[in-house]
């Protein structure tokens, strides 16, 4: 075996993991953070189109590379 290479992250879990232990907390503290965000969007969107459930389900969606982003600039 070789000892002395470095598995890649895709190997060993990447951010879930730490220490070879997955990273419970920080996957809670994700979800959370990620089912505030789409429930402020959803609001934000009910307010604006308040008699149109196509326009509010629309306009409430969020791509998942602008979570990713949003979820970055948090510092999570």
């Amino acid at each position: 075996m070789l000892y002395e290479l470095t598995p890649d992250s895709s190997i060993t879990g990447g951010s879930w993991y730490a220490d070879q232990e997955f990273e419970t907390e920080f996957v809670r503290i994700l979800n959370e953070q990620c089912a505030c965000l789409l429930d402020e969007r959803l609001e934000e969107s009910i307010e604006k189109f308040p008699n149109d459930p196509f326009l509010r389900r629309t306009s409430s969606l969020m791509s998942s590379s602008k979570l990713a982003s949003i979820i970055n600039q948090m510092g999570i």
